[in-house]
């Protein structure tokens, strides 16, 4: 069955619940399978025009979606090492003598507060009031997707802004 734009909706709506408890089964997380079922649609509707599949499309998708599963567990098992190896290595009271914790808040702070009033607002309730972006959403009268495109303006300064701060603690470490 050769899958096209028309036919898309139909195949997503068949298979994402099938396909979901695919990737359930190997990761144990409903919320992480559906991110990888909503992927792999993703990518084959990028790929719609070039990819060529000629025999039932839910084999393809399954294995697709396991494949997906798979790689995201062996993506966080490299992250979790990751972070047990810095754990490992990191004692809070050297990481206080390389690196002055008031002088980073002070820099975070600055930051924050050179960004728009608005974007200024929505990080704030975001990240030191702990609200979700729906929350903020419906409290400011404005879209989700407003609230997520200024929380993403706001860490794409704030990774700018310490970037020479980020290189610092990792050459302490290593």
């Amino acid at each position: 069955m050769k899958i096209s734009h028309s036919n898309f909706k139909q195949t997503y709506y068949r298979y994402f619940k099938r396909l979901c408890i695919i990737s359930y089964r190997c990761l144990n997380d409903m919320d992480k399978a559906q991110d990888v079922v909503q992927q792999v649609f993703l990518d084959l509707y990028e790929n719609l025009d070039s990819k060529e599949i000629n025999e039932n499309i839910y084999p393809y998708l399954r294995k697709a979606v396991f494949y997906k599963s798979l790689d995201l567990i062996k993506k966080e098992r490299t992250q979790k090492q990751y972070f047990e190896l810095l754990r490992s290595r990191c004692q809070p009271v050297e990481m206080q003598n390389f690196y002055d914790l008031a002088e980073l808040e002070n820099k975070v702070y600055e930051i924050v507060s050179c960004l728009p009033q608005q974007c200024q607002i929505i990080f704030i309730k975001s990240r030191n009031e702990g609200k979700s972006n729906k929350e903020i959403a419906s409290e400011l009268n404005i879209s989700v997707r407003t609230v997520e495109s200024h929380i993403f303006k706001a860490l794409k300064k704030l990774k700018t802004g310490l970037r020479e701060y980020l290189a610092q603690i990792i050459f302490t470490f290593f």
